[in-house]
């Protein structure tokens, strides 16, 4: 009667032994479930009921997974923070469930401060994948950030400096690989940075609003931000989110157009923002680059029109010739740039 007494039910996902599976058969005398590798595991019921197994499915399909990172011991804790949680908050596995996601201090080592990050997974089904996903956008906020993990330390010397070496050099790193600025030379990232203010932007607090009226662009170096728009009747939705790296507000910027949405941060956001006054010298004195973002303007607008998708390759490039030349025309009337 083994298999009767059993608290367990087919669907369930269980670890047993270390091995987790979904249950997909109970019988009198085994449990069948069946591994993420589709592997098929037989567990006789007297092993259930005589051992310890873990049940991920009750009481409810969702549970918190957790994961620990090693992080330099300069980093200052609001800064791992910042990185941690908007790598959870990226993933819509986690955010769907509403639960919210936690970091911990867990210990020390000979590297550096050992971090924890705990949030919920729909199922136990969905664990790896997640968790991936977590770690994946993590790696790439640190990079942002330009925080490296902690290894054996080793001497180094450089035939030329790096740029991240010198003043300022880690912020016009970070710069350079965001789209807009992947292009300039050193001393031109040099005059963003010396011009560009930084700010921390506490979560709920607006960084721009939808309709008012914008003279910068800004980028984000770390956090998440989410953007909303608001329609005609007052009704706030959710339309997307910016991760580490992105910029925004540039068509507000370039063209002199209202604020297209509202942009708030998820996590406490550290954001870098550039002024037209500050972007100004440098597009009169590289026109080029006013056609480099025109360009990268209409690919955006594109992008946000889906009735687009179903139209022939040739009439999508055409459209994002015209309106490449529009945004051209209004971006060389602001900043006053001369034909060439």
């Amino acid at each position: 009667f083994a298999g009767i007494g059993l608290p367990v039910k087919i669907g369930d996902w269980l670890e047993v032994d270390g091995t987790t599976g979904c249950v997909v058969e109970i019988g009198w005398r085994a449990t069948r479930m069946v591994t993420t590798s589709k592997v098929t595991v037989v567990i006789p019921n007297a092993h259930l009921m005589a051992k310890p197994f873990r049940n991920f499915s009750q009481p409810e399909p969702y549970y918190r997974d957790r994961f620990t990172i090693t992080l330099p011991p300069s980093v200052p804790p609001h800064q791992a923070e910042r990185n941690l949680l908007a790598a959870a908050g990226q993933v819509g596995d986690i955010t769907a469930l509403g639960f919210p996601s936690t970091v911990r201090i867990t210990g020390f080592n000979e590297r550096g401060v050992i971090w924890e990050l705990r949030y919920f997974v729909p199922h136990a089904g969905r664990t790896t994948a997640v968790r991936y996903q977590v770690q994946r956008n993590l790696l790439n906020n640190l990079a942002h950030s330009g925080i490296d993990l902690p290894a054996a330390m080793v001497e180094l010397r450089y035939a030329a400096e790096p740029l991240a070496a010198r003043p300022g050099g880690q912020d016009m790193a970070f710069l350079r690989s965001v789209e807009v600025f992947a292009d300039l030379v050193d001393d031109e990232l040099g005059q963003l940075v010396a011009g560009m203010s930084r700010r921390l932007w506490h979560h709920g607090e607006a960084v721009v609003r939808q309709n008012d009226a914008g003279d910068s662009l800004f980028v984000l170096k770390e956090g998440l931000l989410a953007v909303s728009i608001t329609d005609a009747i007052g009704q706030e939705t959710r339309v997307g989110q910016i991760v580490p790296g992105d910029c925004f507000g540039e068509l507000s910027l370039l063209t002199g157009a209202p604020r297209s949405a509202t942009v708030a941060p998820v996590v406490d956001s550290l954001i870098f923002e550039i002024t037209r006054d500050t972007l100004a010298p440098l597009m009169q004195s590289r026109p080029e680059l006013a056609v480099q973002l025109s360009q990268m303007l209409a690919e955006r607008q594109l992008r946000n029109a889906p009735k687009l998708e179903t139209q022939r390759d040739e009439a999508v490039d055409d459209h994002k010739g015209s309106l490449a030349g529009q945004f051209l025309t209004r971006i060389s009337s602001l900043f006053r740039l001369t034909a060439g």
